[in-house]
């Protein structure tokens, strides 16, 4: 099988990443499986605590756990017996104090295959943050989730007009979008093998 590509799926916490890449790999009949950045990072943070932990550290420690992410990606994608790793990740961290983009040297060092945003109406998002009883999440008004998601599609955005990546937006409705990008990855190795 070889060393699985990457997408990376990034979106808003709360915004219904998990429920949508489950979904999506559960379609692709095993040709793709959900990794969890968090617990990558988890795997060796400096605190060796939950995602919420990490979430509220100094932007140097966040700097440090994205490090830790390229690595356990890196030996992931080498482990996982699949095609396609659709990483579900966040290109921005609210660490309590400031929103903090993660530096696209290191979304570059991830050798992502193509990237995908999840958003939704903020207010929706507000409800499942809420809901939510596995996670604690800041209680953010609907105005302050907009501007968030507002700009983590700008930098998400940015991400792919700097390492000119394909972007595919979608709402968690549209999943069957993010299954084509696996089709699409998929083909891509498929044609990378197949002799000239």
């Amino acid at each position: 099988m070889g060393v699985a590509k990457v997408i990376g799926v990034f979106g808003l916490s709360g915004v219904g990443k998990s429920t949508t890449l489950q979904r999506v790999a559960n379609e692709s009949e095993g040709l793709a499986t959900v990794v969890n950045a968090g617990a990558l990072i988890g795997r060796r943070a400096l605190n060796n605590g939950s995602g919420e932990a990490l979430r509220l550290l100094p932007t140097e420690d966040i700097h440090h756990n994205q490090e830790i992410l390229v690595e356990e990606l890196a030996r992931e994608r080498t482990i996982v017996g699949v095609e396609v790793i659709l990483l579900d990740g966040h290109c921005v961290v609210d660490n309590g104090d400031q929103l903090i983009p993660v530096p696209v040297e290191i979304i570059e060092r991830l050798n992502l295959s193509a990237l995908v945003f999840v958003q939704d109406e903020t207010e929706k998002i507000r409800t499942r943050r809420q809901w939510d009883e596995k996670r604690k999440r800041p209680d953010l008004s609907s105005t302050e989730l907009a501007i968030q998601q507002r700009r983590a599609l700008e930098v998400c955005s940015s991400y792919a007009s700097e390492l000119k990546l394909s972007l595919t937006i979608v709402t968690t409705e549209q999943w069957h979008s993010v299954v084509r990008v696996v089709n699409e990855v998929v083909q891509s190795i498929n044609c990378d093998r197949s002799p000239n």
